[in-house]
Order: structure tokens, then C-alpha cells, then sequence
């Protein structure tokens, strides 16, 4: 059924979206949503930015980014479901087997699907003994850029909407009230968030760096918007879910964040003062050189004088 969306404060619309594409597609009788086309961009788009990223700044070759996107890509549709299911906005939901794996009717969490993801990425990282950080560091912003793009899958669905508000971007849903369109204002942050990963790249200082700095960016804004979320987010009993990982990511991330700056800063400390005693020894090596061999000629000063004077009788 399509919607009727407007933005009354700032004049767009009325205009209406069919959340579907293509109705009863092929021998399958399901329909293409617009929603899956745009998981699908986002999740190819993630595949190639990560395998550029990680080609350029972290030496991994794509063969291996393949084969870790084989697997986390899975793990992280199968995350953002369980996510779901386990913290499901009614009781009554899933009642059948049928009901649980079918995701075409909706139902995934991001959450879900970035903790498992990751985990997964971190099990093949291990297996194939490559620096999971230096992975991570590539797939996170390619994570944020999937993101960016799926989250207008929720714009054409009419879904994730926050409560009502009488600010100017207020959007109206089949001529409701306003409502914060927290879709949009994650697309916003994540957008900014991936453009200051991008630029600190260049100056990149020790791995785990990027990831770190997207679970906290990511963490901070989710924080806020889940807060102003409707009733169709997922609760663990009065709680919201999905604030409360926000809030752990963030806290999380920076602690980390700080430990692993901290280590990078010794570290150096280290290496400079390494680095000062070598050159130190290296300068000061040739001038030793030559003063022993001031000495050894001095001490063979008399030597040669008695050798000298010996020469002399003998003629």
C-alpha cells in the first residue's frame, strides 16, 4: 500500500511512494521492495569501498576481503534478524518457523547485524592470521557507507519515524501529525561521520584507530535518536534496547580509543629514543675510530725510534 509523505514546514510534498517495486516477480509470486534494493546497493557499495580501503591503506589484498565479506555479510543478515526476533516490538509475533526466517516481510536491526558481522569477520581474521584491526579499520566506514544507503529503504517503507515535533523538517505520514524523521537524521550523521573518517585516514596512526571512531561517532547519534524514537523501537522491558548498546558502543570506543592512543604514544616515545641512541653512536663511531688510531700511532712512536737507531749501528 503506498503512503503519503509531506514535509509541511518546508514545503515538500504532498507526494506518494509504493514501498514496492515490482509486484509478483517471476515464478516466486513475491514482490520487489524498494526497501531490498536499497540493503543491496548499500551492502555492494560497503563490499567495494572495503576492498579499495583495504587494498590502499592496510596492505590486504582483496582475495582475502572476499573471503571474509563471504562470511560476515551472512552473519550480519542472520545478527540483524536474531537481533530482531529477541527483542521483538510485540510478543505475538513469531508464532512458526516460516515466521522467523522471513525477512522479505521485515524485521532487521542494524545492531544485530554489526555485532554479528564483525564477529564473524574477527573468527576468519583469525583463521587466515590477519590483523583483524587493519580489517575492521577498512570495513568499518564501509559499514557507515551501507548504511547511508539502506536507511532510505526506511523512507520508502514510511518506518522509523520518531514521535511527533512541530520543528520545520517535520514529516507527516498519510496526513498524521509531524514526526522526527530520525531515517533521515542517521543518513545525515552517518554522512558526516563518514566524511571525517575518510579525511583522518590520511592521518592515520595505529590500527583499530578508524574502527573505534565509528562505533563511538555511530554509538553518540544513535544514543539521541533512538531516544526520540516511536513505539516500534525494540525494548528489553522498559528499556530500549538499541539506546543502551549506543550508549556501550560509545563508552566502549572511546575507552579503547584512548588506550590504544596512549600505547601508540609510547610506543613512539620509544622508537625516538631508539632512534637518538643509534644516531648518537653511529656519529660519535668514526671520531672513536680515529682516535684509536692516534693512540696506536703514538704508542708506536718509540718503537720506531729505537728500530730507526738500530738500523743506524748496524750500518
Amino acid at each position: 500500500m503506498s503512503n503519503i509523505i509531506e514535509f509541511p514546514g518546508i514545503g515538500i510534498g504532498p507526494f506518494e511512494i509504493d514501498p514496492i517495486v515490482i509486484k509478483n516477480v517471476f515464478w516466486s509470486g513475491r514482490d520487489i521492495a524498494w526497501y531490498g534494493i536499497f540493503v543491496m546497493l548499500g551492502i555492494l557499495s560497503g563490499i567495494f569501498y572495503s576492498f579499495w580501503r583495504g587494498k590502499k591503506n592496510n596492505g590486504i589484498v582483496v582475495d582475502d576481503m572476499m573471503d571474509i565479506a563471504i562470511f560476515s555479510i551472512p552473519a550480519a543478515i542472520i545478527g540483524a534478524r536474531l537481533y530482531y526476533i529477541i527483542f521483538k516490538p510485540r510478543p505475538d509475533m513469531f508464532k512458526t518457523f516460516y515466521d522467523i526466517i522471513a525477512v522479505w516481510e521485515g524485521g532487521l536491526a542494524v545492531y544485530g547485524g554489526i555485532i554479528l558481522g564483525f564477529l564473524a569477520g574477527f573468527l576468519v581474521c583469525k583463521y587466515k592470521k590477519i590483523s583483524f584491526l587493519k580489517v575492521f579499520d577498512s570495513a568499518a566506514p564501509a559499514v557507515m557507507l551501507g548504511q547511508i544507503i539502506g536507511r532510505w529503504g526506511n523512507f520508502t517503507n514510511a518506518e522509523a519515524y520518531g514521535i511527533a515535533t512541530g520543528l520545520p523538517w517535520g514529516m507527516s505520514i498519510n496526513g498524521a501529525e509531524p514526526v522526527h524523521p530520525l531515517f533521515l537524521y542517521e543518513i545525515l550523521w552517518n554522512l558526516i561521520g563518514f566524511i571525517i573518517i575518510n579525511l583522518i585516514y590520511k592521518k592515520k596512526k595505529f590500527d583499530g584507530q578508524i574502527f573505534l571512531t565509528y562505533i563511538s561517532w555511530y554509538g553518540f547519534g544513535r544514543m539521541f535518536t533512538e531516544g526520540i524514537r516511536g513505539n516500534d523501537t525494540l525494548k528489553l522491558g522498559v528499556f530500549r534496547i538499541s539506546q543502551i548498546v549506543a550508549f556501550l558502543c560509545f563508552v566502549i570506543g572511546i575507552a579503547l580509543f584512548v588506550l590504544l592512543f596512549i600505547k601508540y604514544k609510547n610506543q613512539k616515545l620509544e622508537n625516538e629514543a631508539y632512534e637518538g641512541v643509534y644516531t648518537a653512536a653511529k656519529n660519535k663511531l668514526p671520531a672513536e675510530i680515529d682516535a684509536d688510531d692516534d693512540k696506536t700511532d703514538e704508542a708506536d712512536e718509540p718503537e720506531k725510534a729505537k728500530n730507526a737507531e738500530n738500523d743506524a749501528k748496524n750500518e
